[in-house]
């Protein structure tokens, strides 16, 4: 499954996909944490740029108390401007001792009779900066459960073979920034 685009999985996917953002490598069977009791930190809301790799925009916006909606904006063909990567994601924090946690399920693939699919990383951030370290698909393979994923990354938040070795850093933009690099400015 690691057809998913690298650098906008990394995200936001808060991806995730939020800053989802995308984002990021590894798609796992299930999510860390539970949707329905996590809780939203504002801080997050926002639109995230990253220069590494391929580069990518989130839109995180808050859904409810509980969760965020992530759209993924990548470069076009020729590289002139952003366009929307067509990729959604719900997304929530969720925390494994003291380390934070975001889950970004990437919407649609329910709707065509699949499994859901998430994407789930560390995740650091403050007002101007996310730095997201995603699960090792290949890691976490055997995780069934949110339960086995839960004590599976416990027993290994220090093991860098869990987490992907290049973590994504997605910098805050403003909305004048953001209409900029999609020609939205043009369109008035």
């Amino acid at each position: 499954m690691r057809s998913v685009n690298i650098s906008f999985r990394r995200f936001f996917l808060l991806a995730v996909c939020l800053l989802g953002l995308v984002f990021i490598t590894g798609c796992l069977k299930v999510g860390l944490g539970d949707p329905e009791t996590a809780k939203v930190d504002d801080k997050l809301v926002g639109i995230w740029k990253t220069d590494s790799g391929e580069k990518a925009i989130v839109v995180v916006n808050k859904f409810d108390a509980r969760a965020y909606v992530i759209t993924g904006y990548k470069f076009d063909k020729d590289e002139n401007a952003f366009e929307s990567s067509g990729e959604v994601y719900k997304a929530w924090l969720a925390k494994v001792g003291d380390t934070q946690f975001i889950t970004m399920q990437i919407l649609g693939s329910e709707s065509q009779g699949k499994d859901p699919v998430y994407v789930v990383a560390k995740i650091a951030y403050d007002d101007a900066k996310v730095t997201l370290w995603a699960v090792d698909d290949d890691f976490a393979k055997d995780a069934a459960t949110t339960e086995a994923l839960t004590k599976l990354l416990g027993d290994n938040l220090n093991n860098e073979k869990a987490f992907e070795h290049n973590p994504g850093v997605y910098n805050r933009i403003t909305v004048e920034e953001f209409k900029k690099l999609t020609g939205e400015d043009q369109k008035n």
